[in-house]
């Protein structure tokens, strides 16, 4: 048998309802922000150093469409991921989205990692069947209290 991935036996997952703003970004050690890709200077416009993202997304479109940008941010330089997502986006393509946005934060081992959403519906940012109603966390794979 061969293994993948290595066990991830630290691994918490947690969903609150939170404004992403510079100060929840510095309890962090990187983040990756999800947005609508139909939405796009909107999202970006309530992100955190918005001018800087902004400036990035108009530079980056003049040469094509644009999937993900890239920047460190907050004076303690957090690197942070912006990825667009397409609204139809299927299961796969959001899976593959996430994947190249993890791969370009590259994130240090037991890193603190934001993942947000900015601009997307509730139901495209986590599918339901992976929410628990009772808590304000999520269980993977299903909640089982």
């Amino acid at each position: 048998m061969v293994e993948l991935l290595p066990a991830g036996r630290d691994i918490r997952v947690v969903q609150p309802k939170a404004k992403l703003d510079a100060r929840t970004l510095q309890k962090h050690d990187a983040a990756i922000v999800v947005c609508s890709r139909e939405r796009a200077e909107e999202a970006l416009g309530k992100l955190p150093s918005a001018t800087l993202w902004q400036r990035l997304y108009r530079d980056a479109r003049s040469q094509g469409q644009v999937g993900l940008l890239s920047a460190r941010i907050t004076p303690e330089a957090i690197p942070v991921v912006v990825a667009f997502a397409k609204n139809t986006a299927s299961a796969f393509e959001r899976l593959l989205l996430g994947a190249r946005a993890w791969k370009e934060l590259k994130p240090p081992a037991r890193a603190r990692v934001l993942i947000a959403t900015q601009g997307l519906d509730e139901e495209r940012a986590l599918p339901q069947s992976r929410r628990c109603s009772r808590h304000r966390w999520l269980h993977l794979p299903r909640c089982r209290s």
